[in-house]
């Protein structure tokens, strides 16, 4: 849940944790930002972020197709062991490699659909450029430049994406990178063992794409 949502609904219900937490940070060391975000609401944590359902999500994509249609380098980008260098990994160059992709033939599986894994994508979207859909006291903030702006982006994007991703599910999401139809997706938590209990005994679970005889 959102921290918009919580601050602005539930904040003052729910009983704070902040003594569950302190010790926990203590040991482990400071969370995320995300985590912050999606647990705390006016400095005080309303849970006990786990593994499950922390929405930690990067992007699952074909790092050969990003290079051959984009020309973009994933692992020089995300070398092994070192820091990132992916100061140049903006929104613009989000949408620049979408297109390039989609050209190549190999567009980008980012669903609009109504499933919690396309909400997912949608808010981390709209994070980026700062737009809210409701702010802290529960006031609609819709009518903003920042809102503007995200979907602005989010118009130029969908031209370059398949044409059903509005009807989405979360199988098709998940199909794209894994049969070779597309260049990437959002949802790589499930890809890497999350979905093995949901499929069925005769298909693979896909560690690598580009190794699909590997489970």
């Amino acid at each position: 849940m959102s921290n918009d949502k919580v601050g602005g609904l539930f904040a003052e219900l729910l009983e704070p944790v902040n003594d569950i937490m302190e010790p926990i940070l203590k040991q482990n060391g400071a969370v995320s930002d995300t985590v912050r975000y999606l647990g705390q609401a006016n400095g005080k944590w309303l849970g006990v972020p786990a593994c499950t359902g922390s929405q930690i999500q990067s992007s699952c994509s074909r790092i050969d197709l990003m290079k051959k249609y984009a020309n973009i380098d994933v692992q020089a980008m995300y070398p092994a062991g070192s820091p990132p260098k992916a100061d140049n990994w903006t929104m613009d160059t989000f949408l620049k490699t979408a297109e390039a992709c989609h050209k190549g033939g190999f567009p980008f599986g980012i669903g609009l659909g109504e499933i919690d894994d396309n909400v997912g994508t949608a808010g981390a979207i709209f994070q980026s450029f700062g737009a809210h859909l409701v702010d802290a006291e529960g006031n609609l903030t819709v009518k903003t430049d920042e809102m503007r702006q995200a979907l602005e982006f989010y118009r130029k994007l969908i031209a370059f994406l398949p044409p059903d991703v509005a009807a989405w599910d979360k199988c098709l999401q998940q199909q794209m990178v894994d049969f070779w139809q597309g260049c990437a997706d959002h949802e790589p938590a499930e890809r890497l063992g999350g979905r093995k209990a949901g499929r069925t005994a005769s298909c693979r679970v896909i560690v690598d794409p580009r190794l699909r005889g590997r489970p």
